[in-house]
């Protein structure tokens, strides 16, 4: 092979060389690159993961919170006997489960749960009321202990809807303090008008309990009951006397002498007519003042004759008129202030028509006639006695009687 040739395969075998380092040189920054983009993109989704894991901690502190909140009003309402609530972001909800998987926390399993709760609890307050009612029978020493504090139960719970009561009464028969099973939670709670105590255990640890408070806390409570009793019983001896009695009788008025309680009272509630309650009288348990209470505002009384002529006062200035006859009469004057007004009987003439300015009146409407110039009745607007409101009748008709709104309604429509 001569020179020649060989020069030009050694030119050839360079010119592949470089191409080849060219080549490589890319290839390795394009790793570089690529290296570097995936690094800065670990970075970035380990800054977001942490995100998460922060903003994970914080809902989780957000959900403890929550459920000890609930729980907590779940508490007070059970403590007031009433019923607890399922607020669904409870510790119960947050705490470990064990091996309860996702699936087990849909909406149908949740309320497979509850259906399994409730069954339990209802299981649970048949068992125990059966407990409650022969609690001083199964447990004769409770029975002895009560009658050598006076004590007798009743014959019979009580039900409400807050529960089973068994109620504890003194010589006079008067209840000074009651045996309550909570439908709520299915517990046992001793309660009287200060205090509440909720047992922790089953029948057997009530009946200790019910000893234990009556040998011990009971002791200052009872004296307390006793005065709250005797200012009851005053005022029920103001509510039911003769003088009262009469007073009620002009007004068309009655007491419910079925005595009402709360927290921080004693009441009887001013009965309306229609239903309802106008106001009520009653005693305070912190200080046993008596009050009386209109409907809206609430005064204190330190006696017995002060609290008399609150009630005289209140029953004088008392409106018991329905809210359908306050409507008619304010309806009734209304209108009897525009047969009068001279703009409206100018209108009526100008028209050939004059209105009666005294209504006539049968049984059930009081009726302002409008007359032609032959004094034919030709329309009558009426005011219906039981509800109050207008109506307009055609012709001397009452059956053809609209209400005013449905005849304004109507023109519009056919305007």
């Amino acid at each position: 092979m001569d020179q020649k040739k060989i020069q030009q395969k050694i030119s050839r075998i360079k010119g592949y060389l470089s191409f080849s380092s060219v080549l490589i040189l890319v290839l390795i920054g394009f790793i570089l690159f690529q290296t570097l983009q995936i690094a800065g993109l670990n970075e970035t989704l380990n800054v977001i993961k942490q995100k998460d894991e922060g903003l994970i901690d914080e809902f989780g502190e957000i959900q403890t919170m929550t459920g000890e909140f609930a729980n907590d009003l779940n508490e007070i309402r059970s403590y007031f006997l009433l019923p607890t609530k399922n607020y669904a972001i409870t510790t119960a909800n947050i705490e470990d489960k064990g091996d309860v998987t996702p699936e087990s926390t849909s909406s149908s399993s949740q309320a497979f749960f509850t259906f399994v709760d409730d069954v339990a609890l209802k299981k649970k307050i048949e068992t125990r009321k059966a407990e409650l009612e022969r609690l001083t029978v199964d447990f004769t020493d409770l029975l002895v202990f009560l009658q050598q504090n006076s004590f007798t139960p009743n014959r019979d719970l009580i039900e409400t809807q807050y529960g089973y009561f068994l109620d504890i009464n003194d010589t006079e028969g008067t209840t000074i303090f009651s045996l309550v099973l909570n439908k709520s939670t299915g517990s046992f709670i001793i309660k009287n008008s200060y205090d509440r105590v909720e047992s922790e255990g089953g029948i057997d640890q009530f009946k200790t309990d019910i000893m234990t408070y009556l040998q011990n806390d009971f002791q200052q409570t009872r004296e307390k009951i006793s005065q709250l009793i005797s200012s009851t019983r005053n005022l029920q001896r103001v509510l039911v006397s003769g003088e009262m009695q009469w007073l009620l009788e002009q007004k068309g008025l009655n007491f419910d002498l079925n005595k009402k309680e709360d927290d921080d009272k004693v009441y009887f509630n001013l009965i309306k007519p229609e239903g309802g309650y106008y106001g009520s009288v009653g005693v305070y348990k912190d200080d046993l003042k008596y009050f009386v209470f209109d409907g809206t505002n609430e005064n204190r009384y330190s006696t017995k004759d002060e609290l008399w002529d609150a009630i005289v006062e209140y029953l004088n200035g008392l409106d018991t008129r329905t809210d359908s006859q306050k409507k008619l009469d304010e309806n009734k004057k209304e209108f009897e202030n525009l047969v009068f007004d001279a703009g409206f009987t100018s209108h009526l003439e100008q028209n050939g028509l004059t209105i009666e300015k005294f209504a006539r009146e049968d049984e059930n409407y009081y009726y302002y006639d409008i007359k032609d110039n032959s004094w034919t009745i030709v329309a009558s607007i009426a005011l219906e006695k039981h509800s109050g409101e207008y109506k307009v009748i055609e012709g001397s008709e009452a059956g053809n009687a609209v209400s005013l709104t449905d005849y304004i309604s109507s023109s519009k429509k056919n305007f």
